[in-house]
């Protein structure tokens, strides 16, 4: 029996099934939509269409009547309950993903017990895959994936004799620096090559411990794969001066890597297969190898049992299954439906966002608060900065040098410090620092070190178009996301009205970098040259953006 035999049989189940279905487009699209935004995560479609489609098949085949485990099903219901609440209410399309995926996992128990969940439950994980880790940890996991990319090229990197210096995810040569990209980082390739161990376990049928080794191995060869770009592609900038780390010979040579990745994962899974079952000596044996356990088993004691005693797919079960996921779908669709109508109106009424990266002209005097302003910014001092478009001054008083900058443009309020970690910096404090001057907001401030002796120290912000101050939670918490857990899973609208996603922002810093740690007074002499400047150019943002429109 094939994947329409998993299709209800009553056309009042019927209808149902499409009331549910219609209702969870607008959840499942905006979920779609995010996915297709983030790299790491666009092998969606194939993981969604074939984690379904077996699943479909398993869940039509016949099977013997059972007594389902009823505590396991009330708690997989209460799992997709709780989450289709929650993506309701803040419009969480995520939770709404994680919802579907425990009110399918319950089907299957209905479906035939425990034996139906063993059989069901690999392609569900295939879905799965495809869904972000919460709360940023696929970020921190990029991060990481990075740290060991870069520190095992540097020792490959020693070995071949090139001279290199280091610095978190920044490979420093004599003539330029290499900033190992998110691609480099191996989370792109990590996610689709988890995702094929995946879909090799699903179509194979291979055992529970197959598959995690097999996850395993696939790990192992992501990370020694970009291990491989990064150094090879050093070694030939040096040596030839080809740049393979850019471009379109970065694209070519990681597609390359990335298909190499995957037929050794393939050629894994095989290698385990041979010592799990042995060389069949027979004429198919002596061309394929071997055959799958499933398949022997298959032969031995079919799956597929008919006559009596088969739960039928037309049942009280069924419909009130149905029910169920026809009241979640229209629940969600109705607030789908509100939320796109509510956001369409404000989208329209945009003139500039982070597409539009207008051009703007900054201006700060030559004396701000006690500071001079130097003619030129030395090309030995930088900032860690990521937008569009970057102003840098310097400003300098007695002995002392900082750098001011206005970066842009960014749709949320964007923390710095993730720039810094990256580029090899240390956090000794990372926490918000009250204003000097009462109608100004918590600065947010880092003090961090590299190498054992550089210290820097920074005051940041951000601020809209119009001139106001954002992230005002972000820097009263000073977290990496700047807002607190409670804000980031439960108020998610305080957030976005705080953060202005959606919204063009800019990013004022000041940095100053020694070897001896800032005196107080030093650094309340820099907060005010911050504070001032800062002002300056939120007005500047204001007047400018007002005459474009």
């Amino acid at each position: 029996m094939g994947w329409k035999a998993a299709i209800p049989q009553s056309w009042g189940t019927r209808v149902l099934l499409v009331v549910a279905v219609v209702g969870l487009l607008p959840l499942l699209g905006d979920l779609a939509m995010r996915l297709w935004a983030n790299e790491p995560y666009r092998f969606f479609p194939l993981a969604w269409v074939c984690g379904l489609v077996v699943w479909m098949v398993r869940y039509g085949a016949e099977l013997p009547a059972v007594k389902y485990p009823k505590a396991l099903v009330g708690v997989l219901f209460g799992f997709a309950a709780l989450f289709f609440a929650f993506a309701a209410l803040r419009w969480s399309p995520w939770a709404g993903g994680v919802g579907l995926l425990a009110f399918m996992g319950a089907a299957s128990v209905i479906r035939g017990g425990w034996r139906a969940l063993r059989t069901l439950w690999p392609p569900l994980l295939l879905i799965a895959i495809s869904l972000p880790l919460p709360l940023g940890v696929d970020t921190i996991f990029m991060l990481e994936l990075k740290k060991v990319a870069v520190t095992v090229s540097s020792s490959l990197l020693d070995l071949m004799g090139i001279v290199h210096v280091r610095s978190g995810t920044v490979l420093e040569l004599p003539a330029t620096q290499l900033l190992v990209e998110d691609a480099c980082s191996g989370i792109q390739s990590f996610m689709a090559v988890a995702a094929f161990a995946a879909l090799i376990f699903v179509l194979e049928k291979r055992p529970w411990w197959h598959w995690l080794l097999l996850s395993v191995f696939a790990s192992m060869v992501v990370i020694a794969a970009n291990v491989l770009r990064i150094t090879m592609g050093t070694f030939c900038l040096v040596h030839f001066n080809w740049d393979l780390l850019s471009g379109t010979p970065h694209l070519a040579f990681g597609a390359v890597i990335f298909v190499v990745e995957l037929l050794l994962v393939l050629s894994f899974d095989r290698f385990l297969a041979f010592f799990e079952i042995g060389v069949q000596h027979s004429a198919s044996g002596a061309v394929m190898g071997f055959q799958r356990r499933g398949e022997e088993r298959a032969v031995a004691a079919p799956v597929v049992v008919g006559g009596e005693g088969v739960l039928p797919l037309a049942g009280k079960r069924t419909f009130l299954l149905v029910a169920c996921l026809a009241v979640f779908g229209l629940a969600l669709g109705a607030r789908g439906v509100v939320h796109f109508a509510q956001r369409a109106p404000e989208e329209s009424t945009v003139s500039y966002g982070p597409a539009d990266y207008p051009e703007l002209k900054f201006e700060l005097p030559k004396v701000v608060g006690g500071w001079t302003q130097g003619e030129s910014v030395p090309a030995e001092r930088s900032l860690e900065t990521i937008g569009l478009r970057t102003k840098i001054w310097m400003f300098t008083s007695g002995d002392l040098s900082v750098l001011m900058s206005i970066d842009y443009p960014f749709d949320h309020f964007h923390d710095l410090l993730n720039c810094y970690t990256t580029a090899g910096w240390a956090t000794n404090i990372a926490s918000p620092v009250s204003a000097l001057t009462p109608e100004r907001p918590p600065i947010a401030y880092l003090n961090l070190a590299r190498r054992g002796f550089d210290r820097t120290e920074v005051w940041y912000a951000n601020c809209y178009g119009n001139g106001e101050w954002a992230g005002k939670s972000a820097a009263q918490s000073g977290e990496a996301r700047n807002v607190s857990f409670w804000d980031r899973v439960l108020r998610k609208t305080k957030v976005e009205a705080e953060e202005g996603i959606g919204q063009l922002q800019f990013r004022v810093q000041l940095c100053w970098t020694g070897l001896a740690p800032l005196l107080d007074a030093d650094r309340t002499s820099i907060q005010q040259l911050f504070e001032e400047a800062s002002a300056r150019l939120a007005e500047q943002v204001k007047t400018q953006l007002n005459e474009a429109k």
